[in-house]
């Protein structure tokens, strides 16, 4: 699983369980006399004379009504399947699945059970369990959400959709043994080496760099001059998009054909170089063979994919409604991560 597929899992199992959760909040609702019942308790186990730190005890559980009257049952009982469904699907996408989740889930059903019972007899003994249990998960609650809290930090984002700019962000599905990882990567570079040198944009002073390279799937994220990169874009964005578009057979793309009359055409070297304020006029054979030289880089990179996720912005080759910004899921778990 890739970096950004968790921090949307994870965003996902604490937008879940957050505060806004009426059956959470019903929870710390039901938690907080946790302090005076403690006491009570306390003044029983250490007085002889205990008979008004029994009363006051009962007064606290009897107290529970009132705390019960401001909890809508049919809300209550909404969002405990919202709840369930957040941790169920976190616990879905693990690569193994956690026993500290299956707790957390069996805690909640507890708590559901013996608030069903008060609702339907809400006297002192009935609220005894929920005086127990509710704060028990109300920790439990805390602690999930700030461990997560811990990391969110430390996960990065896929970014928002950009054509402009000098980031360059691509995801490829699937498994790529080494050959093929690297040869994806390498068409990325000769692609941004083929544009530097066609605009006279010295690779040492504006270098392809890495920021994020993450592997099993193929996560890339990469720095560069802002005019070479946001060319970049736009020629895998329409390379991709034709492709997808015509010569898609059981949803995985093939190649650019070479019968195409011109590949210029395809990926619109010359009008982009143009737009970029390029004079094309007497570089003909310079645009053909740069287009050649991209076109094929374009094909290893693309070749075999389903879809792609091009700064934000998912390409794939079905046919239904526009295309959309999603936060690609369902990619084969991380096996690692490459930082500069």
């Amino acid at each position: 699983m890739l970096s950004f597929q968790i921090a949307k899992l994870v965003e996902e199992v604490t937008e879940g369980i957050s505060d806004n959760n009426v059956f959470v909040g019903a929870v710390q609702l039901l938690a907080e006399p946790i302090v005076q019942v403690v006491d009570a308790l306390q003044g029983i186990g250490t007085n002889t004379n205990n008979s008004g730190y029994a009363n006051s005890l009962h007064s606290i559980l009897t107290s529970f009504h009132e705390r019960k009257a401001s909890i809508l049952p049919r809300k209550f009982y909404t969002d405990l399947e919202s709840v369930h469904e957040a941790l169920n699907n976190f616990q879905k996408n693990l690569e193994t699945p956690s026993a500290y989740i299956d707790s957390l889930i069996a805690n909640i059903d507890v708590f559901a059970e013996i608030f069903g019972i008060y609702l339907a007899t809400p006297s002192a003994s009935n609220a005894a369990p929920l005086a127990i249990e509710a704060p028990r998960l109300a920790q439990r609650f805390y602690d999930f959400k700030n461990s997560f809290h811990l990391f969110e930090g430390m996960i990065r984002r896929i970014p928002s959709r950009q054509i402009e700019g000098s980031v360059f962000t691509i995801v490829l599905a699937g498994e790529f043994d080494f050959k093929s990882f690297v040869a994806r990567l390498n068409a990325i570079s000769s692609m941004y080496s083929e544009l530097c040198e066609f605009l006279n944009i010295s690779e040492v002073d504006d270098p392809l760099e890495i920021q994020m390279i993450e592997s099993g799937s193929l996560f890339a994220k990469l720095a560069g001059s802002a005019t070479v990169i946001a060319l970049m874009v736009q020629f895998v964005h329409s390379t991709a998009t034709y492709a997808y578009d015509n010569y898609t057979v059981e949803g995985r793309i093939k190649a650019i054909p070479t019968k195409v009359e011109s590949l210029d055409a395809v990926i619109g070297l010359t009008q982009k170089l143009k737009a970029a304020g390029v004079d094309t006029e007497e570089m003909d054979v310079h645009v053909s063979k740069s287009a050649h030289a991209i076109a094929k880089d374009l094909n290893t990179l693309l070749e075999g994919q389903p879809s792609i996720i091009l700064n934000g912005l998912e390409i794939s080759g079905t046919n239904e409604g526009p295309r959309k910004q999603i936060p690609y899921q369902n990619a084969p778990r991380l096996s690692g991560v490459i930082k500069p």
